[in-house]
């Protein structure tokens, strides 16, 4: 059974901002677009991911609306809308990430994968998804090798 996570926006981010180079990020985000990965992709982050390329100078000045748009379709393709409605058993202190961790309270996730120190530093339940960085989400999982 593949590992079902939500990966975050800033996660996208950087991979277009790097896509070439052998990091955690970029190792995870390919992972889930050969479909190694059970991939939850809530509409939040298409939106989150245009809105930040369209409006902030240094995501407009390094990525293109092409390079945004074919990440998307690819994630898109793979990708798995939220199918349960759930809350995370705690409020997020920034409002704008709460969809993030209501989209990995249920539907079966494992990791919610982000840079976001706010979500990282986020209380969670027993049994629920583990926050994580790329490169701990690697410390834990075993993932094929990119080529």
């Amino acid at each position: 059974m593949r590992t079902c996570v939500v990966i975050d926006a800033n996660v996208f981010l950087s991979f277009l901002l790097n896509p070439d180079k052998q990091t955690a990020t970029v190792h995870v985000v390919r992972s889930a677009i050969a479909g190694d990965l059970a991939l939850v992709f809530p509409p939040g982050i298409a939106e989150e991911l245009r809105r930040k390329v369209r409006e902030k100078p240094y995501f407009r000045s390094r990525i293109t609306e092409g390079m945004l748009e074919s990440l998307l379709k690819l994630i898109q393709e793979v990708g798995m809308p939220p199918w349960e409605q759930a809350s995370w058993p705690v409020r997020s202190s920034d409002p704008d990430d709460q969809y993030l961790l209501d989209a990995a309270a249920g539907n079966g996730v494992d990791f919610l994968i982000t840079g976001d120190r706010g979500l990282l530093a986020t209380d969670r339940a027993a049994d629920s998804a583990l926050i994580v960085t790329p490169a701990q989400f690697l410390s834990l999982v075993e993932l094929n090798t990119p080529e």
